[in-house]
């Protein structure tokens, strides 16, 4: 087909939906209007409000023609795009020639994203990208279709933060939802309405004589120009109906009238073959010759076009090569309405015409026409062929449940796509749907215990784990046995058997390398990470996190989660400045409020806090998360609590965690909580109960290859032994253990919180001790035991870290400031707009965490 349609795994958009309409020939210039609209650039936002058929995007393309405005980029709105992703995605695509520097990245960020909290920051990206060295006018058309209220406060921040050169032109049926009382305020607001748009008696009689070619001598002429009321779609249809013998006028401009209207005067008078082919074909967003033909054989496409051109009927040539063409909304609207008589045709006609747009490579088209033909089946197997993006999850999302789980495969990634986008609420109401429906069909087994990704509460010692033979027989597909694995894995790493998890993710990561969808390596990463660092190999984590980190631009999903665990790695190698600048970039990725990203966020701030000898504000993250439902599971709380129980002896925290692990049932116990009741038991002078738990846990560490929980348990055991007067020779044992899996893996942190026992084990023992451990290994348990809390120096590296992250023309800015100047003489002096400077003011302050001049100019000098 004779169509320059993009490639859906680059742009996942329509770009007949991007094109400047083309004006009609002979249209009669609105010199008045015109005047009113050259002042577009002077405003941020202009909002054109009109009714139907009242010429909005007909005048506004007809000012660009003659403006001759290069940058002018356009989106025709629907109903599909009130979707936060999907609308943003055809932004980027309709600025992708503004925007300065390197734009892959950015691109496949908002492709492959599907979270909400991350979208802030590519915003942010974004819109810092916008070239400022030319006017660009972004007109979108029929914004009455967005109504989605988190969709309405990004494009409220975007109209915030866009440069002075950007200005956005909305044309809406209805007051746009955006906020428009600090423009007004601002004189940066430029409104017209409906009484604005209307004709005047002279313009409509040219309309009729030079647009629509009546005769100046016509009766018909001045009846319309008096009846019309300036309305332009109006004086259409009059015109249409005079010309078919008609002379019924309605005042009244509803969408009931009109549609009552369209259909007395109008429709009804056309053969049956033209009514024919108007209501099949407005089920298509766009069409050509060849569709239709496939579509509609038995109709001649090339006569039926032509009476209907003839007939002025409100048909629009979107084709750049005049070949496709689409209906204005006022007679499609009409058509469908009119489709809505006989629902099963309508779905027939979707239904056929799918297999034509995905042939000539329009699957969002093909997809949407499924949706509408309610041929999930279908629909649910090519979104399973197709790259897993925005687009792909806005079609996923509104399959019912009740569809989905139809199709097994489809069920699997329909759960994963809901999951990645942390929409937990959908995650537990497919899971219970299928746990009541279809838990008893052998194939859903994949979905057995999936709950574990959002329900704290979990008998996870009880799972019975699927083997890779029962996967492999579950005839899945590559991708959902992928995700399968991936959840296999997580049951695995609970129950402490992290070989097997990391033999399952190994085995996904394969399917990844040959079916390339990149949510299926970014799960496996993330998950890997989680598994060597808890099991102390540290080396090999920081790899995985290397590797993890290539994929952000691509998937920013991950962002937060990549920084978070990167600390917490960074802590049990006692490396804190670093772990502190890990946290610094993943608080700018994190989503203000209670979700568990955020969450983890907190708890690792806290546990860097405590060791910084900040227990204070480590106390008050503590408060917040104990209210959180995850973390009243000791499972997850009992690491952080060991710093004030252990370290601080904090004999009111002390008692209520020996109540809840008495309590708990022994699913939610793990190696750390464990840990933490050896030492309680040990403090409260119940020794043997404490050292008969510890050698059980030595034991099973050794036996999983834990590394991390034998250099733990066997230090604290050895300040048992160590303190009590024990075995001297089993005390070296443990030692030497320790040390040796510690230095290997750069974990210090179980020889920081024994730090008093590893000193004196290095004093009382010092021939032992240089037998059997070398100099490097000694000299690494004294650092990791040496370090201090509460270090001094520490917030003028965090500073100098902030500092380094100030962008060039952010440190011009700042120094600017630094002699005296005022945004105006600092705009000068850099050559950039006012709100330029604003904005990077602002910028400066938030990440150097002021609020003003004089403390940002004196972290500067301090620093």
């Amino acid at each position: 087909m004779e169509r320059d349609y993009v490639k859906q795994s680059d742009f996942p958009v329509m770009p007949v939906k991007c094109r400047i309409p083309a004006p009609r020939k002979n249209y009669i210039p609105r010199r008045k209007l015109t005047r009113q609209l050259e002042a577009v650039g002077e405003y941020k936002v202009t909002v054109i409000k009109a009714g139907a058929g009242s010429g909005k995007t007909t005048l506004l393309s007809l000012f660009f023609k003659e403006k001759g405005a290069e940058d002018t980029k356009w989106i025709a709105l629907d109903e599909r795009m009130d979707q936060v992703f999907l609308f943003w995605r055809y932004i980027l695509f309709v600025l992708r020639d503004c925007l300065q520097g390197e734009k892959g990245a950015l691109s496949a960020s908002f492709e492959e994203n599907v979270q909400k909290d991350i979208l802030w920051q590519m915003l942010a990206v974004f819109v810092n990208k916008i070239r400022e060295d030319r006017e660009i006018y972004l007109v979108l058309d029929d914004f009455q279709h967005i109504r989605n209220e988190f969709l309405i406060e990004t494009i409220d921040y975007f109209i915030r933060s866009m440069p002075e050169n950007m200005h956005l032109i909305l044309l809406s049926r209805e007051t746009p939802g955006i906020y428009m009382g600090a423009l007004s305020v601002q004189g940066q607001l430029l409104l017209l309405t409906e009484e604005d748009l209307r004709l005047t008696e002279e313009e409509c009689r040219g309309f009729l004589i030079h647009t629509l070619g009546f005769q100046e001598t016509d009766p018909s002429v001045e009846k319309i120009a008096l009846t019309s009321n300036g309305w332009i779609g109006g004086a259409q249809l009059l015109a249409v109906a005079s010309r078919l013998q008609k002379n019924k006028v309605y005042a009244n401009t509803s969408e009931h009238v009109i549609y009552e209207y369209i259909g007395q005067e109008i429709f009804f008078t056309l053969s049956g073959e033209e009514q024919e082919f108007l209501v099949k074909t407005s089920v298509l967003e766009y069409f050509s010759r060849s569709i239709c033909e496939e579509l509609l054989p038995h109709i001649a496409f090339d006569r039926v076009m032509g009476m209907i051109l003839d007939k002025n009927l409100f048909v629009v040539n979107i084709g750049e090569d005049g070949r496709e063409y689409s209906y204005h909304g006022i007679l499609r609207g009409f058509l469908l309405h009119m489709l809505e008589k006989d629902r099963e045709e309508k779905r027939e006609l979707c239904r056929r015409a799918a297999p034509i747009y995905f042939r000539i490579g329009d699957q969002e088209e093909g997809a949407r026409l499924l949706q509408d033909a309610e041929d999930y089946e279908t629909l649910m197997e090519k979104l399973l062929s197709m790259p897993q993006n925005v687009v792909t999850f806005s079609y996923m999302s509104h399959v019912p449940i009740s569809e989905a789980v139809k199709n097994v495969n489809f069920a699997y990634q329909y759960f994963f796509c809901h999951y990645a986008s942390l929409d937990f609420e959908k995650c537990d109401e497919i899971y219970r749907y299928i746990k009541e429906n279809k838990m008893d069909d052998p194939v859903f087994q994949a979905f057995g215990n999936v709950n574990i990704f959002f329900n704290v509460n979990w008998d996870f010692k009880n799972i019975t784990v699927l083997s890779l033979e029962q996967i492999e027989e579950m005839g899945m597909n590559e991708v959902t046995k992928a995700y399968l694995l991936i959840k296999e894995a997580y049951f695995f790493f609970l129950q402490e058997n992290g070989k097997e998890a990391v033999r399952y993710l190994d085995r996904a990561e394969s399917i990844y390398k040959t079916a390339g969808n990149i949510y299926i390596e970014c799960f496996v990463l993330i998950e890997k990470t989680q598994v060597l660092e808890a099991y102390g190999e540290l080396g090999q984590a920081l790899r995985l996190y290397y590797r993890m980190k290539s994929y952000i631009e691509s998937v920013p999903t991950i962002e937060a989660s990549y920084h978070i665990g990167l600390a917490g790695l960074h802590i049990k190698q006692m490396n804190m400045d670093e772990a502190w600048e890990e946290l610094e970039l993943a608080k700018a990725s994190v989503k203000k409020g209670a979700d568990s990203v955020s969450t983890a966020y907190l708890y690792t701030l806290a546990e860097w806090y405590y060791i910084d000898g900040q227990s204070g504000k480590a106390g008050e993250i503590l408060k917040v998360l104990e209210k959180d439902e995850m973390y009243r599971n000791i499972y997850f709380l009992a690491r952080l609590l060991r710093y004030p129980i252990y370290v601080e002896h904090s004999g009111e925290l002390t008692e209520r965690f020996r109540q809840e692990y008495e309590h708990a049932d022994a699913v939610q116990k793990n190696m750390d909580s464990e840990l933490l009741m050896i030492g309680i038991c040990y403090d409260t002078g119940k020794t043997g109960e404490a050292l008969d738990m510890a050698d059980s846990l030595i034991a099973r560490a050794r036996k999983s290859g834990n590394k991390l929980k034998i250099a733990e348990g066997s230090m604290l055991k050895a300040r048992m032994l160590y303190e009590g007067g024990g075995d001297r020779r089993v005390l070296l044992n443990l030692f030497v253990e320790a040390v040796s899996y510690g230095t290997e893996n750069g974990l210090a942190l179980p020889f920081w919180y024994e730090k008093e026992t590893a000193a004196a084990i290095l004093e009382a023992f010092p021939q032992e001790i240089k037998k059997r451990l070398s100099p490097e290994a000694v000299d690494f348990v004294r650092k990791a035991a040496a370090q201090k809390t509460g270090r001094q120096g520490g917030g003028s590296r965090r500073m100098r870290y902030n500092l380094y992250e100030l962008t060039a023309r952010e440190l011009e800015v700042i120094k600017e400031m630094e002699q005296g100047r005022s945004n105006k003489e600092i705009a000068e002096s850099l050559c950039i707009s006012m709100a330029t400077v604003k904005t990077h003011i602002i910028n400066i302050y938030s990440k150097l965490g002021v609020s003003n001049r004089v403390a940002a100019i004196n972290k500067m000098r301090d620093w």
